[in-house]
């Protein structure tokens, strides 16, 4: 038993560990179809969990009904009614970031197949009380019949979000009438959104200098069903919980990649990712509840 704990001890120390790892702010990944419960984030910090509410809606502040239908995993928001939308309809949500910087954003959309909706999106932002501004950076988004091609990933929310004590809004706009498929958007054209995440890092962590140049992020976190890892193709990605019994290793063939993570005990993991080349790693805690 000592020598296993002083192996554990020795992996801990060789495995570089930032306690910088960004956290889920909040998220929704439309877990239930009940309309009490599915609109509201099931993921974030607790001034967000469970109270940040999304909504289909056009400037004049009109709402449109939304559904719950097959997502990504489970469901995703689903809405009608994007025709003559251009730069007045959007997707909304709205989320506190108080005491956490350097957000990044993550979503996928997805237009219906027999009834296409939308095809193009941007992405604005804005304080309580505020007018909507463009993300700097952001690229058009172009909606398919997939959950491939509407993905935001990564993407870098602009620095005066950081550490708000004002309510923050993020909206996809939509800035065409034109459907997925090139025609024009019909008032039974659909929209869907799914895994959307916030993600952010704690005002006042520290960074380890001695982290390598990958890149390793995880959400969202805490998590308890699935995660997904966004890195580096050909790494490895290992899961070791707090008494350094590895409870999963997968070989990354792509940047991205979903583990079912629903059979790991509640409690903290370390989850590394590994350059088999070069030898350089990173590490990353993992909450599961």
């Amino acid at each position: 038993m000592k020598k296993f704990l002083q192996s554990v001890i020795v992996i801990l120390f060789l495995v570089p560990f930032c306690v910088s790892a960004q956290d889920t702010i909040v998220g929704w990944t439309f877990a239930s179809n009940v309309d009490t419960i599915a609109p509201y984030s099931n993921f974030g910090i607790t001034s967000n969990l469970g109270t940040r509410y999304i909504a289909a809606e056009d400037t004049g502040g009109t709402q449109r009904i939304m559904t719950w239908t097959n997502g990504v995993t489970d469901y995703a928001a689903t809405a009608e009614g994007w025709d003559a939308g251009a730069d007045i309809k959007f997707w909304s949500i709205k989320f506190k970031a108080q005491g956490y910087q350097d957000l990044k954003l993550y979503s996928k959309q997805r237009s219906g197949g027999n009834n296409p909706g939308p095809k193009y999106f941007k992405l604005q932002y804005r304080f309580s009380g505020g007018e909507f501004m463009d993300i700097p950076g952001s690229d058009t988004i172009t909606v398919a019949n997939d959950w491939t091609t509407g993905v935001v990933s990564n993407l870098a929310l602009p620095a005066d979000m950081n550490d708000t004590t004002v309510s923050l809004y993020l909206r996809w706009l939509q800035i065409s009438d034109l459907s997925s498929t090139g025609s024009a958007v019909t008032d039974s054209g659909i929209s869907k959104i799914d895994e959307i995440f916030i993600l952010g890092t704690a005002v006042g962590a520290s960074v380890n200098e001695n982290e390598s140049e990958l890149s390793l992020n995880i959400y969202p976190n805490p998590a308890n069903s699935q995660i997904t890892i966004d890195a580096r193709e050909n790494t490895v990605v290992t899961i070791v919980n707090m008494v350094g019994q590895v409870v999963s290793s997968s070989l990354m063939e792509t940047a991205s990649i979903r583990m079912d993570v629903s059979t790991l005990e509640a409690g903290i993991y370390f989850v590394t990712l590994s350059d088999q080349k070069n030898g350089q790693r990173v590490t990353r805690k993992l909450v599961i509840r």
